[in-house]
């Protein structure tokens, strides 16, 4: 497509495909609400879902155009290289990914590079980066299927002319053998998922992602629950995320009522993002040289969950009143 600029004032128009993992989340919104577009209209403007539908990380752009009075400008992802209908019916899985990825590199290497926009080392960073995704997509890949393995490199390697190629080969191999392992060993993701089970709790799970959903009724209210799995750095991070999104005008009201709540909390801590009002309470486990039992989990998720649902009336009163925040305090600290 063309490779020009896009021109400021003008309409991109994107099509986006939703991460299959997903697929079965969207239809449950869909049956929950009967006019869904309206909806999701609604939740974005007006309130803070913390929902991995309405996270842009969990929808893949695979094209964006414009139109403006020069003509036209476009551009294709790999993502729309790929053979949805083959991914999802698993009926030929690896051809549906890796004849995409090919296809994508065979542009990439027959447009891009004659412009000279491309450096070698950008190159080369970038169909490692296809190597891992096709990784992420196929654990196969990872697990000693030698075939897919050699037919990856071949066709890959086949597509680039020297001195690239020997370069892009042994970084290909690299990851292969290394690398792309680590990414299927989630000790920390599965624990978590153990002790979800233990607790008998329904949650949406994001696999690429390390990621757990799931919402939670407490006494003073309901809020959305997230769990991050860092497997690099052996830590789990959970969040408790107010539905409500604080307006900017109480912004600064409730950063300083977040900093008396904060202040002499013995676990965890109340964060706010003052660019869209979101605020949370997180947690966290440092899981470094040690498996995580289940009362570590334990306590850093109840730790976690009683601290939203004790102060949650404090935050509602900030939102939707103007008592003094002390006078708040004082309240639910008596």
């Amino acid at each position: 497509m063309s490779g020009s600029e896009f021109i400021p004032n003008y309409d991109v128009e994107m099509t986006l495909l939703l991460d299959p993992d997903l697929i079965e989340v969207f239809i449950q919104l869909q049956d929950e609400y009967e006019n869904f577009s309206l909806t999701w209209q609604k939740k974005l403007t007006q309130e803070s879902l913390i929902h991995p539908l309405f996270d842009a990380e969990n929808w893949l752009i695979l094209s964006a155009d414009q139109q403006h009075p020069h003509g036209k400008t476009g551009y294709r992802t790999v993502w729309d290289y790929l053979n949805w209908q083959a991914i999802a019916s698993q009926s030929d899985f690896d051809e549906g990914i890796l004849d995409g990825i090919v296809h994508f590199l065979k542009d990439y290497f027959t447009v891009d590079l004659k412009k000279d926009a491309i450096s070698d080392e950008q190159s080369i960073q970038m169909v490692t980066r296809l190597v891992e995704l096709l990784g992420q997509f196929n654990p196969d890949l990872l697990s000693g299927n030698t075939t897919l393995n050699e037919r990856l490199v071949t066709d890959i390697v086949e597509i680039l002319q020297e001195p690239l190629r020997q370069t892009v080969f042994n970084q290909i191999e690299k990851i292969l053998s290394n690398d792309l392992i680590a990414i299927t060993e989630s000790p920390l993701l599965e624990a978590m998922i153990r002790f979800f089970h233990q607790e008998n709790w329904s949650f949406t799970e994001i696999e690429i992602q390390h990621l757990l959903y799931f919402k939670f009724a407490g006494k003073n209210g309901q809020w959305g629950c997230f769990t991050l799995v860092q497997e690099a750095e052996e830590r789990i991070v959970f969040y408790s995320v107010l539905e409500d999104k604080v307006p900017e005008e109480k912004r600064p009201s409730m950063a300083e009522f977040i900093c008396h709540v904060n202040y002499g909390l013995p676990v965890g801590h109340f964060e706010l993002n003052f660019r869209d009002g979101e605020l949370r309470c997180k947690t966290s486990l440092e899981a470094i040289g040690i498996s995580p039992n289940p009362r570590l989990i334990q306590e850093m998720v109840y730790n976690n969950l009683m601290l939203m649902d004790r102060y949650i009336p404090g935050f509602q009163q900030v939102i939707y009143t103007n008592i003094s925040l002390l006078e708040i305090l004082a309240k639910i600290e008596v």
